[in-house]
């Protein structure tokens, strides 16, 4: 039996591989996306033009697919003026050429923000305003995907499930792609023994202590040695972790609060109460925020749970990612 199970396990794992390697951003797209992210850097610039357009999201930070947005954050020097302002003086710049851009401000979410529609190139993009904390998040994450060979093939396939099993969209009370990561990257340190991944914040707190533009420079360059010479002494290969992940999950405690930075679970309260606000509690590993503030619908919050028990079920009675899929 314990024979069967490895082999079923390996099995799992090259179909992780194989579904991985058709579904991962190649560095040529990336070249693309930089190339146009230059060429809508260029065109703002005439408004401003100490300013920078900075790729983030699963585009930068190693765990793009092939379909992931481009999430754009323009930093201004100035800050004199209003965000919205700002966003609206840049859309003008595209309605120039309506035939090539269609474009929508939107000021009153949580982080205002354009929306652009490259028709010409086939490309769209949100655009928000200094958002430093999705910068450094986007470098947090390009570390994260790079400390273990299996990390970034994890990710990208329960990423893909979750959209599949349709428990992404933070606007419909579910879950953002960027807390489906989150989730990844704590089971890796607090759900599996030995854990795949450190608290790299906790570790190697000198990598967050650097300024705006070191960051940029850190997410555009080449990974820190010190995430690259982590070595985990687990030994678990990526069909056992995927295994892993949606039984660590089926049975988790959710009135838990879920941290990245520290790397564990910890008891949620504030001011010494427990907290009865969303039903999923993930800190945001740099502003301190919850990631999944949107999850408040009872409803949602069980199509979640019921999601992630019935992908633990289908692969413990047969270990298929097609099962799952």
């Amino acid at each position: 039996m314990a024979n069967e199970n490895i082999d079923r396990d390996a099995q799992l794992s090259c179909q992780i591989q194989e579904k991985f390697s058709a579904n991962q951003q190649t560095p040529k797209i990336y070249d693309q996306k930089d190339s146009w992210r230059r060429e809508m850097e260029l065109i703002i610039q005439e408004l401003y033009p100490s300013c920078r357009l900075v790729l983030c999201g699963s585009s930068a930070n190693g765990f793009g697919s092939t379909d992931s947005d481009i999430d754009l954050i323009l930093t201004a020097k100035s800050r004199e003026d209003a965000e919205a302002y700002m966003l609206r003086r840049i859309e003008s710049l595209f309605t120039r050429t309506p035939r090539r851009f269609e474009t929508r401000v939107i000021t009153d979410a949580r982080i205002p923000i354009i929306k652009l529609k490259d028709k010409e190139k086939s490309f769209t993009s949100d655009i928000s305003v200094n958002n430093w904390a999705n910068v450094r998040n986007a470098f947090l994450l390009k570390c994260y995907s790079e400390c273990d060979p299996r990390v970034k093939p994890l990710v990208v396939i329960i990423r893909l499930w979750a959209q599949k099993a349709e428990i992404t969209n933070a606007r419909l009370h579910r879950l953002a792609g960027f807390a489906v990561v989150l989730l990844v990257i704590n089971y890796l340190q607090a759900g599996c023994s030995p854990p795949v991944l450190p608290s790299i914040q906790k570790d190697f707190p000198e990598l967050f202590r650097s300024t705006e533009n070191d960051i940029i420079s850190k997410l555009t360059g080449s990974t820190p040695p010190q995430v690259k010479s982590h070595k985990s002494k687990n030994t678990q290969n990526v069909g056992e972790l995927l295994i892993g992940f949606f039984k660590y999950y089926s049975s988790f405690d959710w009135k838990k609060t879920i941290s990245v930075r520290m790397g564990n679970t910890q008891p949620t309260s504030r001011y010494g109460r427990v907290w009865s606000g969303p039903y999923i509690k993930l800190e945001d590993p740099t502003d301190g925020g919850n990631v999944t503030r949107g999850v408040y619908n009872s409803s949602e919050f069980t199509r979640i749970k019921n999601a992630f028990q019935s992908a633990s079920t289908q692969l413990e009675q047969n270990a298929s990612l097609q099962d799952i899929f």
